[in-house]
């Protein structure tokens, strides 16, 4: 990364990394936008009030002058000073906001159903070595249903600039999750597991190769659609609107198409994955396949028979 070879927008962690002042530091050096999890006693300086919305004085940091009577050393660390609001907590902040602070979003299809889940975001003065520091977003999200093993409310902070939309930071917020995902397919079912070098460019030309494997075969089972016995079919009208669906919503993209994923959306309308339109009343059957080879009679071979596929003769039938 150093060197620019790897090329990169965004990086995203998990509370082990982002409680780790120093390795945040060297994000924003690099030029990178980030969005780590932090603890919930991690302490920022809130620029609005989260119950009222008022603004609050920024926090300065000053070193105090000598006392008057120069006894004692001459002041030289650099301190918060005096007249600087009070620090708050990630918790407490969120415990503060109102109920319209929050926005429901339907992050990304999950292996058991969409995952939702209320966003909010505050801008605040982040705390470096207990100075402050640059201006960062706390992003709050908060369980709307799931398994009792996730927890409830996670905090995020993020260097983005103030006018990144809340959109953004719920796409960002909802890329682990397939990342997580590859990491374990490819350990249980490519491989990435079974490398005994000792050597890191053989390490890393390992998990290149199943990394790229495991794309593949993602692509395939998309364009086969292994799960349903045929190859997708594409949506021709469009979904119905639910009863309890916001007329108006509407799909929201990422700041950074290019990067991958699947946009947010506000839930309610999100589109949903769909394997095809169900015909409509009094439409046609559709017309069935012909076999390769003019409409010949193929014969089928017996592992052909338990695939359930064509094979054509070897011979062609000669005419009489």
């Amino acid at each position: 990364m150093q060197r620019g070879t790897l090329r990169a927008r965004w990086v995203t962690c998990d509370e082990g990394f982002g409680n780790d002042p120093a390795f945040l530091a060297r994000l924003d050096a690099r030029d990178l936008w980030s969005l780590a999890e932090v603890p919930c006693a991690t302490q920022v300086w809130p620029l609005a009030d989260p119950a009222t919305g008022q603004e609050r004085p920024r926090p300065t940091s000053w070193v105090p002058p000598q006392t008057a009577s120069r006894k004692g050393p001459v002041p030289r660390r650099t301190r918060v000073h005096p007249q600087s609001p009070a620090k708050m907590r990630v918790d407490a902040s969120a415990a503060q906001l109102p109920a319209a602070a929050w926005q429901r979003y339907r992050i990304l299809a999950g292996s058991k159903g969409p995952l939702v889940a209320d966003f909010a975001a505050v801008r605040a003065v982040a705390v470096r070595d207990r100075l402050p520091a640059e201006e960062v977003w706390v992003v709050l999200r908060r369980k709307v249903e799931g398994p009792p093993e996730v927890t409830d409310l996670t905090y995020s902070l993020s260097n983005v600039p103030a006018d990144v939309p809340l959109e953004t930071l719920v796409w960002v917020s909802g890329l682990r999750w397939p990342i997580e995902s590859c990491v374990a397919a490819c350990k249980g079912e490519r491989g990435r597991d079974h490398y005994e070098g000792r050597f890191w460019p053989g390490w890393h030309h390992h998990m290149t190769l199943v990394f790229l494997a495991h794309h593949v075969l993602v692509r395939l089972q998309a364009r086969l659609d292994q799960r349903e016995g045929g190859v997708r079919t594409v949506r021709s009208t469009p979904r119905s609107a639910a009863p309890n669906d916001d007329p108006a919503g509407a799909s929201l993209s990422p700041a950074d198409p290019g990067s991958g994923g699947a946009a947010p959306t506000r839930a309610g309308v999100a589109p949903e994955r769909g394997r095809g339109a169900p015909p409509a009343a009094g439409a046609p059957p559709p017309a069935a396949l012909r076999p390769p080879g003019g409409g010949r009679a193929a014969a089928r071979s017996a592992p052909a028979q338990a695939r359930g596929r064509l094979v054509a003769s070897q011979a062609p039938a000669t005419a009489p």
